[in-house]
């Protein structure tokens, strides 16, 4: 499994260990799914806390070589959008579990692993001058394609989310905390602690003001539907293009791209 939960007086203490950095795999997606509805149901959770077992690594962005790398054929675009269908099911899911949720990010946290921490109501970060945060696809000729391109925007700001997705860039917690895309920032010897006590405190909260308070929050959200459709043409058009191909080879061969806009 790549979940496990510990109950502490109505937190749930969820740690998320697949190594060696947390890589989001279909089982990934899957776990998360049924996780986040598990979670939602539960009666007993006031409270939900995000951990990494793997110390500097929260989570990393996907491994999409396994369907990118495929000959192109014309299934090809249905399996990219049934990919991205489940990643964004399970987005979803995690967004909208009923009590309050914190990502207690403790090292790297790029990609798709940003798009899963901005699912969570908090983030909190270690600040130990190794630790990057930011959604950096574009460095690979993709974009954010399971709702980094709407929840961005929300967190920080248009310009900001503009600056971070086009240049790919990637933040230390300082950097973060300024533009208000993380919460909190402890440093490494009081990280665990912190965390741990700051969703304590919700989880000790008033549970029913602070489920209606989210749910009609959550409610205000004008025109996700579209937003996320938008969002899912653009990932399967753009994950077929040359340029992705490109992007991706040439991570893999440890080489700076070569861009041709196609």
């Amino acid at each position: 499994m790549i979940f496990t939960k510990e109950m502490r007086d109505g937190l749930a203490v969820i740690t998320i260990n697949r190594a060696p950095v947390n890589a989001i795999s279909p089982e990934f997606i899957h776990e998360l799914h049924e996780l986040s509805h598990s979670l939602s149901r539960d009666h007993a959770v006031r409270a939900v806390l995000f951990v990494s077992a793997i110390p500097g690594r929260y989570i990393a962005g996907a491994d999409l070589a396994g369907v990118l790398q495929e000959e192109s054929d014309e299934a090809m675009p249905d399996r990219l959008r049934r990919l991205n269908k489940e990643w964004r099911r399970a987005f979803y899911a995690l967004e909208r579990i009923p009590h309050p949720t914190v990502a207690a990010i403790n090292g790297h946290c790029l990609g798709g692993g940003l798009e899963f921490a901005l699912c969570c109501d908090y983030r909190l970060m270690i600040d130990d001058d190794k630790a990057l945060i930011g959604l950096t696809e574009v460095n690979v000729g993709l974009f954010p394609g399971a709702g980094g391109t709407v929840r961005l925007p929300r967190t920080v700001g248009l310009a900001r989310a503009k600056e971070m997705i086009f240049q790919g860039r990637r933040l230390k917690a300082p950097q973060a905390l300024a533009i208000g895309l993380v919460s909190e920032t402890y440093g490494p010897a009081e990280f665990e602690a912190r965390s741990l006590a700051f969703a304590t405190a919700l989880a000790n909260g008033p549970t029913i003001a602070l489920r209606e308070a989210k749910a009609a929050i959550m409610a205000g959200i004008d025109d996700q539907a579209r937003a996320d459709q938008l969002e899912e043409d653009g990932f399967v058009r753009v994950a077929l293009s040359e340029d992705a191909a490109e992007g991706l080879t040439a991570f893999w061969e440890k080489r700076a791209p070569q861009f041709k806009g196609r």
